[in-house]
């Protein structure tokens, strides 16, 4: 999979300045990335608060954080309606006058039902 530093630089200048939170969101995560983004990711990390993706079903969270800045990354859960894979999603809550947030995941626990 491949980006581009064109795309990526194209996304955010066109983004609202006068935002408080910057989200970005794909569904695959960097680790299935062309390992030639590597500077596409670094100007994501720099530029966005926020990075969630999908693809891996593995609800996980990250910080990262580099010279120019640090974001979030959240990779999502999945809803299958078979149970090879426990269901779960994320829920973010974020305060829009400071910035701050948590980050709550839910899985569907099927043997208590």
């Amino acid at each position: 999979l491949a980006l581009g530093i064109y795309q990526i630089d194209d996304a955010i200048n066109q983004a609202n300045k006068e935002s408080l939170i910057s989200i970005a969101f794909f569904h695959h995560p960097f680790s299935c990335w062309h390992p030639a983004d590597k500077v596409s990711q670094h100007i994501l990390r720099s530029n966005m608060d926020i990075i969630l993706h999908g693809h891996s079903h593995n609800p996980n969270n990250v910080v990262t954080q580099n010279a120019s800045g640090k974001a979030l990354i959240v990779g999502s859960g999945t809803g299958f309606e078979n149970r090879e894979i426990e269901s779960s999603f994320n829920l973010l809550e974020i305060d829009p006058e400071t910035g701050n947030g948590k980050v709550f995941f839910y899985k569907y626990l099927y043997f208590f039902h």
